[in-house]
C-alpha cells in the first residue's frame, strides 16, 4: 500500500487533456493487483492511466465514459484491462463529508 501511495503523489508534466462532464465528485485510484508502477485514476466519468518509469509518473491514456460505458471518447494509447484490481475510492459530497475504502474492485 505504501507503494501506491508514494505512486499517486509522484509528480507528472502530463496534463489531461479530457475533462469529466458528471456533477458530482468522487475519485478513485485503480492497481493491477500487486502492483504500483501503473494505475487508473478515475474522476466522475474521466479515466486516466499513468506508467511510472524512471520514477517518473507518465499520462498513457485519457478516456471520458459517455451512455452509460457504451462509448468512450479517447486520447492515447488504451492499456489492456487487468483481471483483478485494487481500487482506493474517495467520494466527496460536501465539504465536510467523505467516505474513503480501499478494497479489491469486483468485475
Amino acid at each position: 500500500m505504501a507503494a501506491r501511495k508514494i505512486a499517486v503523489d509522484l509528480p507528472s508534466n502530463d496534463e489531461n487533456t479530457l475533462n469529466n462532464t458528471e456533477e458530482g465528485v468522487y475519485y478513485q485510484y485503480i492497481f493491477p493487483e500487486g502492483e504500483a508502477l501503473r494505475y487508473y485514476y478515475v474522476v466522475g466519468n474521466l479515466y486516466t492511466y499513468y506508467e511510472i518509469k524512471d520514477d517518473v509518473k507518465h499520462l498513457v491514456w485519457e478516456g471520458v465514459e459517455e451512455d452509460s460505458r457504451k462509448k468512450m471518447k479517447e486520447k492515447g494509447k488504451r492499456p489492456p484491462e487487468d483481471k483483478t484490481q485494487y481500487y482506493f475510492y474517495k467520494n466527496v459530497w460536501i465539504i465536510v463529508s467523505h467516505m474513503v475504502k480501499w478494497g479489491p474492485r469486483s468485475q
